[in-house]
């Protein structure tokens, strides 16, 4: 993700991430196509949004429309009239926010706000489990670095948070993230300086722009006990449940002990190697993003190149199966004319 006034500086064209939550999912998509039917893919409209309703429910709970507008700014930079500022806005349930910044239920948008932020709707419950969110950022990156390692390396680790650990899966998250902390550094500090010194202060030390820390397992032991619910629950297994109580089938959050019993049984496991304890977290988290976050495929299902991708595909295998009709049923003619020339014996 990059800055927006860090695009300005180094004159590239700067990308804006909005995130807007919403009352009523179904009855804002309505209004805003109507209103803005261009910010909809060709199959959303065809299907007046069933498409969507039905991905976003079933993936990370929230849909992003990509738009371009203008920027007096961006123009005086670029010396160009025509040059656009791309953005793209993400629409999101309230009670789906609220769970996914309190338990990392999805972890798409609770990870883009432990990222600096500006707030548009001051709201004092989001702001309640976003301390949660960025307390649990801190502890996972607390476990993943060194002590004595640069401040800014401790933010790096917040900004990898998202992105897929296993070799298998990395290819599918690129980013820069020493890039995106040496753009927002300062704002990182104001960010998580309150987290550290109100949670933290006793665990580890940020001073003259270093990190330090005690990795002993009781100190381990703390930080694991900050996490999100969600981590906890996809340790052994995956979960794909969610948290929400109105639906028949959910979870529900593990309690304080069993927490720290399950942190102390992953360090017991482990033979106290934290190497071996952060990659259970990250195979955890891998869980999270695998199951509910990984929208890029829906956002490819939705858009027309596969609408027309799927019926190109569809038009070839229904081509395939005549020509091999036709193919049997020359094979057929053939034959017959074999029996009909054979000499008839009396």
């Amino acid at each position: 993700m990059q800055s927006y006034l860090g695009s300005l500086i180094t004159k590239t064209t700067p990308k804006l991430d909005i995130i807007m939550a919403v009352d009523d999912l179904k009855q804002f998509h309505q209004e805003n196509l109507a209103i803005n039917k261009s910010h909809y893919t060709m199959m959303n409209r065809a299907t007046k949004n069933k498409v969507l309703y039905y991905f976003q429910n079933k993936g990370a709970k929230v849909h992003f429309n990509y738009m371009k507008i203008q920027d007096p700014d961006v123009q005086d930079q670029k010396e160009s009239k025509e040059n656009m500022i791309d953005m793209r806005y993400g629409v999101i349930q309230y009670d789906d926010l609220i769970r996914d910044l309190e338990f990392w239920e999805t972890m798409l948008v609770s990870t883009m706000m432990q990222r600096p932020i500006k707030t548009v709707v001051q709201c004092d419950q989001v702001w309640q489990h976003q301390s949660k969110n960025l307390r649990s950022a801190l502890a996972v990156a607390a476990l993943n670095t060194l002590d004595g390692d640069s401040e800014s390396k401790l933010y790096e680790k917040i900004v990898n948070i998202p992105h897929y650990h296993s070799k298998y899966l990395t290819i599918l998250d690129k980013e820069e993230e020493e890039e995106v902390v040496q753009e927002n550094y300062d704002r990182f500090q104001r960010m998580y300086h309150p987290i550290w010194q109100d949670t933290f202060k006793d665990v580890f030390e940020i001073k003259d722009n270093k990190f330090y820390i005690q990795q002993d397992q009781a100190t381990r032991k703390f930080l694991m006990s900050q996490l999100n619910d969600n981590v906890f629950q996809n340790i052994d297994k995956i979960s794909i449940k969610i948290y929400d109580d109105e639906t028949k089938f959910h979870k529900n959050e593990f309690t304080e002990r069993k927490k720290e019993k399950i942190a102390q049984q992953l360090i017991e496991e482990s033979k106290e190697d934290n190497q071996v304890q952060n990659k259970e977290i990250y195979q955890s988290i891998d869980k999270i993003l695998i199951a509910h976050r990984n929208t890029k495929m829906f956002l490819f299902v939705m858009s027309w190149q596969f609408f027309l991708a799927y019926f190109l595909v569809k038009k070839f295998f229904q081509g395939l199966f005549l020509y091999y009709m036709y193919k049997k049923a020359q094979k057929q003619i053939a034959n017959d004319k074999k029996v009909l020339q054979q000499p008839q014996v009396l």
